[in-house]
């Protein structure tokens, strides 16, 4: 009934170069950028506002506490605090793919219900910018680390 959400990142680099631990930590570095992009921004896949809350889900949210400016798919935290990274594997002999998705059948079927009603997960035009900003940053630190394994 309801989609299992997946997201995949495929790393395409020389195993040589960059080790699991690299494409793992640039995956789990998405999970956050996706999750800040929909709670801090309230925006969708397409680097858009979702639209507003109803007026009977605004008024609930209120009298519960939590913000109501924007849509952010937070009540109690459970479906954004599910999603993480589910694997990385090989990809051949170019690289790495990791796999993000839902940790609990809970997070994975709230997750779809609001993918149906306005899609939020995966990776916007944005995200993927600042991840490969991310990327940028950390690749040399990554090459040191390889490099200094191999003279030991």
């Amino acid at each position: 009934m309801f989609p299992g959400l997946t997201t995949e990142l495929t790393i395409n680099m020389p195993q040589q170069l960059v080790g699991p631990g690299f494409v793992r930590t640039l995956a789990a570095t998405s999970v956050v950028v996706m999750r800040r992009r929909v709670q801090e921004r309230g925006r969708n896949l397409q680097d858009q506002q979702m639209a507003p809350y109803a007026q009977m889900t605004r008024q609930q949210r209120s009298k519960r506490g939590r913000q109501t400016a924007y849509r952010d798919l937070t009540d109690t935290g459970r479906m954004m605090g599910g999603i993480h990274v589910a694997s990385v594997t090989r990809v051949g002999a170019s690289g790495y793919q990791a796999t993000v998705g839902f940790s609990t059948a809970y997070a994975r079927q709230t997750g779809a219900i609001h993918q149906e009603r306005d899609p939020w997960f995966g990776l916007s035009r944005d995200d993927r910018r600042t991840l490969t900003a991310f990327a940028q940053q950390q690749l040399p630190i990554e090459l040191q680390k390889q490099m200094d394994k191999r003279s030991q």
